[in-house]
């Protein structure tokens, strides 16, 4: 999915206008060069998976990927509780569906990626 809206539960006043959704495009290169992983994935000793949320990079990246209303990238400051969280969860699903179409990309691919197998480009 190319971009994400969140509806807001408690509009927001900016300038002369009310904000009622939020629109945050898909992350670049650049962004995650930028903002990081909004995640951090490790094991317990007993080897559960836990995931640590980086909130840093996830604000940073509500802001940068903020595209409607445009320019209003601090806005996300502002939000209540409920549309915060709302926000994190539409920041971090770009990751999840990234990951996944990762791994429904086959393991044929993932594995020359892996172990450094890939034959090497026949482009000039």
């Amino acid at each position: 999915m190319n971009s994400k809206t969140v509806v807001l539960t408690a509009p927001i006043a900016w300038g002369s206008n009310e904000i009622k959704q939020m629109v945050f495009r898909q992350p670049k290169m650049s962004d995650v060069i930028a903002c990081g992983d909004p995640s951090i994935v490790t094991r317990s000793g007993d080897g559960a998976v836990i995931v640590i949320e980086n909130m840093d990079a996830i604000a940073a990246y509500a802001r940068s990927l903020l595209i409607e209303p445009f320019g209003a990238g601090a806005m996300v400051d502002h939000l209540a509780l409920p549309d915060a969280l709302a926000v994190k969860d539409a920041i971090t699903d770009f990751f999840s569906e990234a990951r996944r179409t990762m791994s429904d990309a086959g393991s044929a691919s993932s594995s020359a990626i892996s172990d450094g197998s890939a034959a090497p480009s026949s482009a000039p």
